[in-house]
């Protein structure tokens, strides 16, 4: 998100939360709310800060009818413009174009409801964790395969810069 966008939408919505009458025409919220779930797309991570203001929302179809401003939305609005203030977003890794021959680290990544593992054959890592039924996360094992890429990668970025993944799931 560009700074200019990103410093405007912090002052709309400090606009929308200052006006004395604490109400706004249905369709002044949906334009904010639009503006609001656009910066989503870099900072996904705020969206629970909308929920209060699209409830809010619910049902109501007359664009000129004010609703008024709530406590609850006004906190999550006001925790939506600090954070939004406050966070990087989205950074996008720089993206090389490279045949997987010119990999210089391969490895593979196997899981389970109750454990993850990778393996690199050339730099001769390897890692294997149990996951206790206590974590949060036991059992989802879409969650374990992604922690388990994510660890390797964490790993081998650090001695090398071109490397291939593979995974039962690929053929």
């Amino acid at each position: 998100m560009l700074f200019e966008k990103h410093e405007n939408l912090i002052d709309e919505i400090s606009q929308f939360l200052s006006i004395q009458m604490h109400h706004h025409p249905l369709r002044s919220w949906q334009w904010l709310l639009g503006y609001c779930n656009w910066a989503l797309n870099a900072y996904p991570l705020l969206c629970p800060a909308l929920q209060s203001s699209y409830a809010k929302l619910w049902g109501k179809s007359i664009p000129l009818a004010p609703i008024h401003l709530n406590k609850l939305v006004i906190q999550d609005l006001k925790w939506f413009t600090h954070h939004l203030s406050n966070s990087a977003g989205i950074n996008f890794l720089e993206a090389q174009l490279w045949n997987e021959l010119d990999a210089e680290t391969t490895f593979w990544t196997d899981v389970s409801n109750i454990g993850l593992a990778f393996w690199s054959p050339e730099v001769e890592l390897a890692f294997m964790a149990p996951i206790k039924d206590s974590d949060i996360c036991y059992g989802d094992i879409f969650f374990n395969e992604a922690l388990a890429v994510v660890c390797a990668i964490g790993q081998l970025t650090s001695q090398t810069n071109h490397i291939v993944y593979l995974s039962e799931l690929i053929p």
